[in-house]
């Protein structure tokens, strides 16, 4: 589905049902987004699994080559790293993020690590795998050792509108619009959309549930009438 066809169910419900009619599409979209990001959060706790669908191909990464020098981050003067911005992943507790990291042919894996940790095993010598790598993640800057110009990365992440849109050869790359894929499952694409209503729009389920049952409303979103 894309975020522009639930956008498309909150304003028809909305419409017919909400005092609110000045609630500008960009903080639907806001809204969706915090929602979805939650709602998988909550599903990881209740049930330990994350759906494939949650998943998005992050944009090429840029990566800056920097020391202790460049950053006070780096407490080790003899290591070189790679830096670079990324989009927010939706955290879990305990654990790292939901985001696999690979150099830019997908050949080379990073690990998660905390820094201190990667400090520590490269102080000690310890042998590190030349096919092998580790990164870590400070707000929305993304570190990896050894350092390399690029990476890619998979992941969940807070705001998938944020992330660009590959052609099919995955050569370029262009902004993305509410009227590309979204990823979501319908479910909780459905239980969103009526979050929203219920939530930001006062709209009560009986009202959802009169506009479905009315037979009047085509809608992408919610195809089932909630049960109050």
């Amino acid at each position: 589905m894309t975020i522009a066809e639930a956008i498309y169910d909150v304003y028809e419900i909305a419409r017919v049902h909400s005092k609110d009619k000045d609630f500008p599409e960009r903080l639907v979209k806001a809204k969706f987004n915090r929602y979805r990001a939650a709602n998988i959060l909550a599903y990881y706790n209740e049930y330990g699994y994350l759906n494939q669908l949650w998943y998005q191909n992050h944009h090429p990464i840029s990566l800056t080559k920097i020391t202790s020098g460049d950053d006070p981050l780096i407490t080790l003067g003899s290591i070189t790293l790679g830096k670079g911005t990324i989009a927010r992943p939706v955290y879990l507790p305990d654990s790292y993020p939901p985001v696999s990291v690979t150099k830019g042919s997908r050949i080379m894996p990073y690990s998660w690590i905390d820094p201190e940790i990667l400090f520590n095993i490269i102080i000690s010598g310890a042998e590190i795998h030349p096919n092998y790598g580790y990164c870590f993640l400070r707000e929305d800057q993304i570190y990896v050792y050894p350092y390399i110009e690029k990476i890619t990365a998979n992941g969940i992440f807070d705001d998938p509108t944020e992330l660009q849109m590959p052609n099919s050869g995955y050569t370029d790359w262009r902004a993305r619009t509410i009227d590309d894929p979204y990823p979501i499952d319908e479910n909780m694409a459905q239980e969103i959309v009526i979050q929203i209503l219920v939530k930001d729009f006062n709209i009560s389920i009986k009202q959802i549930s009169d506009t479905l049952n009315d037979g009047q409303t085509k809608l992408n979103t919610i195809t089932a009438i909630p049960q109050s």
